[in-house]
């Protein structure tokens, strides 16, 4: 059987905590495993300092073994980790090119029901992330697929000895980690915005965006601190109807700051949800420039032929 030699973690940034846990979980139990992770802080882990992080990334899901997708209420609303998972998933159908093993992808589900799953997971057998036997044997199968052991006693041992580390961590991750938003929760706050406004209370909506912020992102160590929360707001963008609507209660309440913010946030989200398809854009520059010709050479076209001599 071959040597567990490289690992690829996909996570979010945010979910870094948990990529670190179980980096040392398996640096514990393989002794030679490399295991890469973009978010890595440790000296030599993750991109170096002034490489292209994109060419590592390609290269870590091209050289490894086994790749664990770490899915959390953070990294399935960004298009990034997504994509990066969905590259994964395409490099599992190559056959490793040191001995011709296919490539392992193993999704990890931490806050997120299976029902929740992105497209791609669904027909994938995910690993609960929050559930202690789950984690044994994720690991256990490593052991065994690797052939860790060479008797029956030492994958229980090495199991009972790691796993209850390896949950503690998870357990920390997860007391501070948001919940999986849902379409139902996002209403609930639409409708609880739009009440704001129509009652004049628009003046209290700094009250409502630090309870959206929770629900999207967990608390944070100086949550109990109102003005170093606004100071130290994230650019993550969440609903574009959520943001229309903190926009325009800020403006009411005279916050023109705040909702100079939540309106461009919103604009980000509305330029994503208007992206077109690869080859869109280039169709549409050559059909411009292929308009504006025509208008030069007859002008009275530009209105239907509705132009007044003066």
């Amino acid at each position: 059987m071959p040597e567990l030699r490289k690992v690829f973690i996909s996570h979010s940034h945010k979910d870094e905590p948990l990529a670190a846990a179980f980096r040392d979980t398996l640096k514990s139990v393989f002794q030679k495993v490399k295991v890469a992770f973009s978010s890595d802080k440790t000296v030599g882990g993750g991109p170096q300092t002034g490489s292209n992080w994109l060419d590592w990334i390609h290269r870590e899901m091209r050289d490894c073994q086994e790749s664990l997708l770490l899915l959390t209420p953070y990294s399935i609303r960004k298009p990034w980790p997504m994509w990066e998972a969905g590259a994964v998933g395409g490099m599992a159908l190559i056959a490793d090119p040191q001995d011709g093993t296919p490539k392992v992808v193993t999704p990890i589900r931490f806050n997120i029901p299976e029902e929740a799953l992105p497209g791609p997971f669904v027909v994938t057998q995910a690993v609960d992330g929050r559930r202690e036997e789950s984690l044994r044997k994720l690991l256990g199968d490593l052991m065994v697929r690797y052939d860790y052991a060479t008797t029956d006693l030492i994958v229980p041992a090495v199991l009972n000895q790691q796993i209850p580390l390896l949950a503690a961590r998870i357990r920390t991750w997860l007391d501070d980690a948001p919940p999986m938003v849902t379409e139902g929760m996002i209403t609930e706050w639409c409708d609880r915005l739009d009440s704001l406004r129509e009652e004049k209370r628009s003046a209290e909506v700094r009250y409502l965006h630090r309870w959206i912020r929770l629900m999207y992102e967990g608390p944070r160590q100086n949550e109990a601190d109102g003005d170093k929360w606004m100071a130290a707001r994230g650019p993550d963008a969440w609903d574009l109807r959520l943001h229309l609507r903190l926009a325009h209660n800020y403006a009411i309440a005279r916050q023109f700051k705040e909702a100079i913010v939540q309106y461009r946030l919103a604009a980000e989200l509305a330029r994503r949800l208007r992206a077109p398809p690869a080859g869109a854009g280039a169709s549409r520059r050559r059909r411009v420039r292929e308009r504006a010709g025509h208008d030069q050479a007859h002008p009275r076209s530009r209105s239907g032929g509705r132009h007044l001599e003066r």
